[in-house]
């Protein structure tokens, strides 16, 4: 078998280290008992200690690795290992711990932004919120009331209720975070930035439930609606309430009132000598007779959820103003359509200051346009211009159009995307209508999203049914029997 040059010369010297460890250590205890008895010096005792330590070393060093420790384990107990801490461990335990902080604040973050998506759509509520019910005035409908019977403590009890609730949207928002976070939020010993805030929203909390229980105590005798109401009190008026009530008198005849409605919540109702402003917490009344009105501003917006087309829309905003100062200037904003109707409602001029420009809206276009193409119809020869009275529609206009029926649409029914056209028919009504609302009828029979088929659409006569298109429009041509 052939063995290397390492593997001999490591067995030559252990058996070395066995021959001289027997050979010294008889000579070594027999050295020592000698001088012992003879006591030779310090010499002799140095030479003693030399041989021993020569022969301790070589007796260790031909002990079994295994044997030398476990006789060192068995003498003394070992330490437990400490880890070390490196700089590499360090960074990865502040990693770790970077990572949860980092993910805590995502979970935090994502809440936040839920939370405040919301508490928008509750001060804000959008039209599917409004649909759904899920809007103050109908979950707390039981303690407002109904708006017709007591417009003006409706809108009392509301605008504190409201206010009530928006100012307790804080505390709600940790109560949230309290159930779906790990961390505790409410606890007698605040010491983080949520658990101070907390508290804060529990104060906000508790002075917007004091305000609300002093109206309620007081009567709402300190709203600021009450105090716009007492300085229209006449030199008879004793009480607010007795305003109060002439106001809700008016608002219950919805034949005079005119509502206009931008958003969820603002709202301007006019009644016969009135405006009335209604906000989130306030509720603005100004006599029809004190106000002067100018439009300061109109701006377009190319789409418009207001619209039922989802075209463009203008709005104007108005500024109301008290001539006996009774109340603070306040801006409405109204789009172009509603605006029409409120100066027609209204018995004054309203300013228009130089850079407003007011746009035609759809259905004025389309007037103009339904106006321009009858003038091009054969004219109706009508004998009786003295039965002729005002238009049914307007009444400021004499009737001045008839439906006569001129096309040659008398074969078949027409149709369009699937849908069933009846023909157009003789309509046998005298002249009631005049031409533009005649064309205000015929527009509102159209699909609105479609304003490109309004022209060749059709429509029904408002008094007989009959079916009719712009051809059988025409107008008057007097005419007198001799």
């Amino acid at each position: 078998m052939h063995v290397d040059q390492k593997s001999r010369t490591a067995t030559f010297n252990i058996f070395c280290l066995l021959t001289t460890t027997h050979l010294v250590q008889k000579p070594i205890n027999h050295l020592s008992a000698s001088l012992s008895k003879k006591g030779n010096g310090n010499s002799s005792r140095n030479t003693i200690c030399s041989f021993r330590n020569v022969y301790y070393t070589l007796s260790l060093l031909t002990q079994q690795p295994q044997q030398t420790q476990a006789s060192l384990r068995s003498s003394t107990p070992s330490p437990q290992p400490t880890p070390l801490k490196t700089p590499l461990r360090e960074a990865g335990i502040y990693k770790l711990k970077f990572q949860h902080m980092a993910l805590d604040f995502q979970e935090l973050l994502l809440h936040t932004i839920l939370h405040l998506l919301f508490t928008l759509c509750i001060i804000y509520p959008p039209v599917e919120f409004q649909r759904a019910g899920f809007t103050i005035q109908t979950l707390f409908c039981g303690y407002l009331g109904v708006e017709r019977d007591d417009f003006v403590g409706y809108h009392l009890r509301r605008s504190v209720l409201t206010r009530f609730i928006h100012f307790c949207s804080p505390l709600f928002y940790f109560i949230y975070l309290s159930v779906v976070l790990r961390e505790t939020i409410f606890t007698l010993r605040p010491q983080t930035i949520l658990q101070f805030g907390a508290y804060i929203s529990i104060v906000i909390a508790g002075v917007s439930a004091f305000i609300m229980l002093r109206h309620w105590w007081n009567r709402f005798d300190e709203h600021l609606t009450v105090h716009c109401l007492k300085r229209y009190l006449g030199s008879n008026g004793s009480n607010w309430l007795e305003v109060a009530e002439s106001i809700n008198t008016e608002y219950r005849n919805m034949l005079d009132t005119l509502s206009i409605t931008l958003t969820g919540i603002d709202r301007v109702v006019m009644t016969s000598s009135w405006i009335l402003n209604i906000t989130n917490y306030t509720l603005t009344c100004a006599q029809v007779s004190d106000v002067s009105l100018e439009a300061i501003r109109a701006d377009e917006h190319p789409i418009s959820h207001h619209m039922q087309s989802g075209g463009s829309a203008q709005f104007v905003s108005i500024c109301v103003k008290s001539t006996t100062e009774c109340f603070k200037p306040f801006i409405i904003r109204v789009r172009a359509e509603s605006f029409r109707d409120l100066r027609n409602k209204l018995d004054k001029p309203i300013a228009m200051a130089r850079e407003v420009v007011l746009k035609q809206s759809l259905n004025e276009r389309f007037v103009e346009a339904f106006t321009q193409q009858i003038a091009l119809n054969p004219k109706y020869d009508y004998d009786e211009p003295e039965r002729l009275e005002p238009c049914l529609g307007c009444s400021s206009e004499l009737s001045n159009v008839k439906l006569w029926k001129r096309c040659q649409n008398d074969v078949q029914d027409d149709v369009d995307a699937g849908r069933l056209i009846p023909r157009c028919t003789q309509c046998y009504c005298r002249p009631m209508w005049c031409d533009t609302c005649m064309g205000l009828i015929f527009a509102s029979k159209q699909d609105p999203h479609r304003p490109e088929l309004w022209m060749p659409g059709k429509a029904q006569c408002p008094t007989c049914r009959a079916t009719f298109c712009v051809l059988d429009v025409a107008f008057l041509n007097m005419t007198r029997n001799s």
